[in-house]
């Protein structure tokens, strides 16, 4: 088990965690973090997953938290 923690980008204390097998796909990582958060609209599939890593493994500051979200 890995267990994962979460937030959703423009929601103030929106920080929850979620434990899944290593092994699992992205998909299962969705519905896990869908099935956490009821207020959450659409479906799981369309959840837009960010890693809060840089390549070389260090955490993000949070003044680089912001996306910008314009397509």
């Amino acid at each position: 088990m890995v267990k994962l923690i979460c937030a959703i980008v423009g929601t103030k204390e929106s920080v929850f965690s979620v434990d899944i097998d290593a092994n699992q796909s992205v998909g299962h990582l969705k519905d896990a973090i869908k099935a956490k958060n009821e207020d959450l609209q659409g479906p799981a599939r369309n959840l837009q997953l960010f890693p809060a890593k840089t390549v070389d493994g260090k955490w993000l500051a949070i003044e680089h938290g912001r996306c910008n979200t314009a397509r």
